[in-house]
């Protein structure tokens, strides 16, 4: 992650750096974050943390105030975690509903077996030594990678075929 740093009003020490990287940081095990654009600054008696943070997808605001610098910091990556796990909710939330689709009446009188899939995202990796356990031959998984609906067969002549959606 590239972090990029502006203030007003205080001089930023390494110390302060450090500390905003080491709290912001810890974010990336959440969501992958490409840049955060961190600005300190302070007026009165007030010590301002605001940071924006640029993902593949989104880009996501947060601005926190107090009267000690540290405890804003604190209370930004508290913020920014909430805001980021929310989204992930709304978005598994879509998944759910999107694979709830009912049949169209063209099908009716067939034979239709419907199945779930895993919400929880996975590697190429893990989804072709679980496609080679199944009877089936066919794998319909999120990727970890790209997050997105990945469909994976096994052909007739024993090679594999991924299909990103």
């Amino acid at each position: 992650m590239e972090f990029v740093f502006a203030s007003k009003n205080i001089e930023l020490t390494d110390a302060i750096k450090n500390y905003v990287q080491k709290k912001i940081g810890k974010l990336e095990k959440i969501c992958d974050i490409m840049k955060a654009e961190v600005m300190i600054s302070v007026e009165k008696y007030r010590h301002i943390a605001d940071v924006k943070l640029i993902t593949k997808r989104d880009t996501i605001k947060a601005t926190e105030t107090s009267r000690d610098l540290y405890a804003s910091i604190d209370l930004l990556y508290d913020n920014l975690e909430r805001q980021i796990k929310k989204f992930k909710e709304k978005k598994s939330e879509k998944r759910k509903i999107n694979n709830a689709s009912e049949v169209v009446s063209e099908f009716e009188g067939s034979n239709i077996i419907r199945k779930q899939i895993d919400e929880k995202p996975i590697s190429i990796e893990e989804a072709l030594s679980i496609v080679q356990k199944s009877n089936d031959g066919v794998l319909v998984f999120y990727n970890s990678e790209t997050e997105d609906v990945n469909v994976l067969y096994k052909n007739s002549d024993g090679s594999y075929t991924l299909i990103d959606t």
